[in-house]
């Protein structure tokens, strides 16, 4: 028998079913370019936000940069040591002058006058054991505005034991010996200078005696700082 011939002469053939799976498959790639394509421009989208704000991060870095110069520029012009204000000049002037350790030398032929001079005394010690030799130290100011050269030769210093009893002088330390400091010593504008008697033997003297000097008694006594014949307030010890 012969079989029967397509009705439909103009319609095509069925197509062989690998074909079928071939246009499925490519159906199913298209797809998946088109979805890669949707993310990649999601992702662009978000790419240029991160991009946005990578610029405010670089403009604020910017900013900042800009922003030491004008701090380290106000530093220098704060320092005195960096400017030529002349303001900051005359402060720092002023406290060099208030500095004793900055004060200006005293002019040559300047003396000090002993009189106008500030002295005060003291004893080492409030009180000294048998045994023990009492120091004594003399604070010499200058209270004035003008520094000035103190000639310890023309007005020597000293100094002088009294017996607080009795109120007799017992003891000088120039009585048998030439004065403890010597030379000339400058004393700036409002300030002070020290000087130390060290080691009294604790015994008797007068000006020209000085052969038989004998132990003190125990007891109060005063001591007097001397400049030429300025004198201090007494300063009071304790002999045991």
């Amino acid at each position: 028998m012969t079989a029967p011939r397509n009705p439909y002469p103009d319609d095509p053939r069925p197509l062989p079913p690998e074909i079928y799976r071939r246009r499925r498959i490519a159906a199913v790639v298209v797809l998946v370019v088109v979805v890669v394509l949707i993310v990649l421009g999601l992702r662009a989208c978000s790419g240029g936000g991160d991009g946005a704000t990578d610029e405010n991060a670089a403009a604020t870095s910017s900013t900042t940069a800009q922003s030491w110069p004008a701090s380290a520029s106000a530093t220098a012009t704060s320092a005195p040591s960096t400017t030529s204000s002349g303001a900051s000049a005359s402060s720092s002037s002023a406290t060099e002058s208030a500095s004793p350790s900055t004060s200006a030398a005293p002019e040559p032929g300047e003396a000090c006058v002993p009189g106008d001079l500030q002295l005060a005394v003291r004893s080492g010690a409030p009180s000294y054991g048998p045994g023990e030799n009492p120091d004594f130290y003399l604070t010499v100011t200058n209270p004035g505005d003008k520094p000035c050269n103190l000639d310890l030769g023309e007005a020597p210093l000293r100094f002088d034991v009294f017996s607080l009893g009795d109120y007799s002088r017992v003891w000088g330390d120039t009585d048998c010996n030439e004065p403890t400091s010597q030379g000339t010593t400058a004393l700036p504008a409002g300030e002070a200078k020290s000087f130390k008697m060290s080691g009294w033997s604790r015994t008797t003297s007068a000006p020209g005696q000085c052969g038989d000097r004998a132990p003190v008694p125990a007891g109060s006594y005063l001591v007097y700082g001397h400049v030429g014949d300025a004198a201090s307030e007494p300063g009071t010890f304790n002999l045991g």
